[in-house]
């Protein structure tokens, strides 16, 4: 039973740890300066190690491998007190091949747990929620940097040297230059807006996209061509819904009308497309 437990801590402190390595490598020197800025005394702590990579991810591997190794004895000490014996009673196995084939046997389980309890599931939580999850870890980040400083330390210097070595210098010189922001403080309200709503859109449900039908933008089929101009210009899409009362009768492209306006047409209606419906929405 001891043994269960701890191998089940080592599992979830195996979780822990590469959750926060993708998180780490996922959350932007841009967004931890924002924060900075705002006074959150934890983004710079995690500035300053995303600043200097090698080291975070020395902390993180550090407690990866210890985790590995005691989880690894247990396990293989389990196998030879507990299940070598029944092989080798049971089946009549020699001592030698029922101790190798038991090590193996909870190794091959013990590895498959841990390659989806403690790598998959957590990296694809960190991928989906990569601020939260790094949130939660700068304090292991911060306990480890403090508490295995030497061995970080020596981890660190080596990985420079090595990566020194293996990759040009112009390699490395761009790789540790810091990536340019964009700054939005001169952009439009509708630029600004526009980039924003491309970040993490790959993340983005359509259900997240969508509003009540009472809230969207619309135009009446009955409106005059100057009200219809009005609505256009103010509301600023590219395509407006067009009502016959509460019933959806077609779609208004914008720029359409536009061009349609300047050659100095003025029934709209002959140019509004009919809207096409989902299965769904019947």
């Amino acid at each position: 039973m001891a043994e269960l437990m701890i191998v089940a801590i080592c599992l979830l402190l195996n979780a822990v740890f590469s959750s926060i390595e993708m998180a780490f490598i996922t959350v932007g020197k841009p967004e931890l300066r924002q924060r900075v800025k705002r006074g959150d005394g934890k983004a710079r702590r995690l500035l300053s190690l995303r600043e200097n990579p090698e080291r975070a991810l020395s902390v993180i591997q550090v407690g990866i491998t210890l985790v590995g190794a005691v989880s690894a004895a247990v396990c293989g000490a389990g196998a030879e007190e507990n299940l070598a014996p029944i092989l080798e009673q049971g089946v009549g196995l020699s001592e030698d091949l029922a101790e190798g084939l038991a090590i193996g046997a909870i190794v091959v389980r013990s590895r498959t747990w841990s390659v989806v309890v403690g790598e998959l599931v957590p990296k694809t939580i960190a991928l989906r929620y990569p601020t939260q999850v790094l949130n939660f870890g700068a304090a292991f980040l911060h306990i480890g940097n403090r508490a295995l400083g030497p061995i970080v330390t020596l981890l660190e210097v080596s990985t420079r040297w090595l990566v020194r070595r293996i990759l040009p210098a112009s390699s490395t010189s761009m790789a540790e230059a810091p990536p340019s922001e964009l700054d939005l403080q001169g952009l439009s309200t509708h630029q600004r807006q526009y980039i924003l709503n491309l970040a993490n859109i790959e993340m983005k449900k359509v259900r997240d996209a969508l509003l009540p039908w009472a809230q969207v933008e619309r135009i009446d089929q009955m409106s005059s061509f100057e009200e219809v101009l009005s609505k256009v210009i103010q509301s600023g899409h590219t395509r407006l819904p067009v009502t016959a009362g509460e019933r959806l009768s077609g779609v208004l492209h914008s720029k359409e009308f536009l061009a349609f306006a300047a050659a100095g047409s003025r029934d709209w209606q002959t140019i509004v497309r009919p809207a096409v419906e989902s299965a769904a929405a019947r």
